[in-house]
């Protein structure tokens, strides 16, 4: 189902009309992605956010901002020359082993969580915004660390695609926090120097504000290589007509249940047991399908005698199912 007709049936077993008031089609679509997330954040059902990219190594640099669609990194490995996995550690695991990060070939990663910024100031400089849209025109804001360990803010009204300098200050050496008064029209860019210089950041389209995952490669590359690493995506609310659920065909009926289970509670409609009771059976039917599996269904016994595994929970036995 589409978000149209995800909302078009609300509409229809709610009793309202076919096209209704915009308060009511902005609370609808609330309540749909609202349900949206929801669903997804659910242990298990988290796999239907699984995906992989990949990144490769900058020598000596052992900070590496993965891109903004990510989550939660579930895994990292090195495939080519040396195929192997690397393992997730603490920072402070980091800090206690090798403070000074030695160089060599990465079999660890740490984890230090969303940053601002992809990349630091080299050394104190002033900083730029520009956008890739003349429609940008809104306040950016800027905090950060200058020279000599100031805690300094500055803002700038943004002139489109001309580079403009965020306030006076020339010597930010440290960025922490990066966002503008409206929604991003454009790809909106911070640079380092000038409008052309290094890219610090990257405020995507309809978003207010950058954010990426960083983690420090143990030991420090020493060569270029090329990482993949598995990870959960971020969810995003259907905005579009045509936009569809990440979740399976079958149960995207969950969304329209649910949001009308918000709708009649909204409302103090009567009818929210009745759509809870069914949102209740839809769900579970749901939660079988994603944590179920062919090799763990119930098979009493085999053409060739031989015991099925069990799913009928903790009081049968644990080996099989005789019948």
């Amino acid at each position: 189902m589409t978000f149209l007709e995800i909302q078009q049936d609300i509409f229809r077993r709610t009793n309202k009309s076919v096209d209704p008031d915009t308060a009511t089609k902005t609370r609808i679509k609330a309540f749909v992605n609202q349900r949206h997330r929801s669903l997804l954040s659910m242990p298990g059902v988290d796999q239907m956010r699984d995906a992989t990219s990949t990144f490769s190594s900058v020598v000596d640099t052992p900070r590496v901002a993965l891109p903004q669609a990510l989550t939660r990194i579930k895994s990292m490995f090195q495939t080519d020359p040396n195929n192997w996995r690397l393992m997730e550690k603490s920072l402070d695991w980091l800090r206690t082993i090798n403070p000074q990060q030695n160089s060599g070939t990465p079999i660890y990663y740490v984890p230090k969580g969303y940053e601002y910024v992809s990349k630091q100031p080299s050394d104190a400089s002033a900083v730029f915004i520009k956008s890739s849209s003349a429609s940008d025109t809104g306040t950016v804001y800027v905090q950060g660390i200058r020279t000599g360990g100031i805690i300094g803010s500055a803002s700038q009204t943004m002139t489109g695609a001309t580079a403009v300098q965020i306030g006076t200050f020339s010597d930010w050496i440290q960025i922490d926090k990066l966002y503008v008064s409206t929604a991003a029209v454009g790809s909106i860019t911070l640079h380092e120097d000038s409008g052309v210089g290094t890219e610090l950041a990257q405020i995507s389209i309809g978003r207010y504000r950058p954010y990426y995952f960083v983690v420090l490669l143990w030991p420090t590359p020493a060569e270029v290589q090329e990482y993949s690493f598995d990870f959960e995506r971020e969810i995003l609310d259907l905005v579009n007509d045509t936009d569809e659920p990440y979740l399976p065909s079958d149960y995207h009926d969950l969304l329209s249940i649910g949001a009308r289970m918000d709708e009649y509670e909204k409302m103090e409609d009567p009818r929210f047991s009745t759509a809870k009771s069914e949102y209740k059976e839809k769900y579970a039917s749901f939660q079988y399908f994603i944590h179920g599996r062919a090799s763990e269904r119930l098979i009493p016994r085999s053409t060739s005698g031989r015991i099925g595994y069990s799913d009928l929970g903790g009081y049968y036995p644990a080996d099989g199912y005789l019948g």
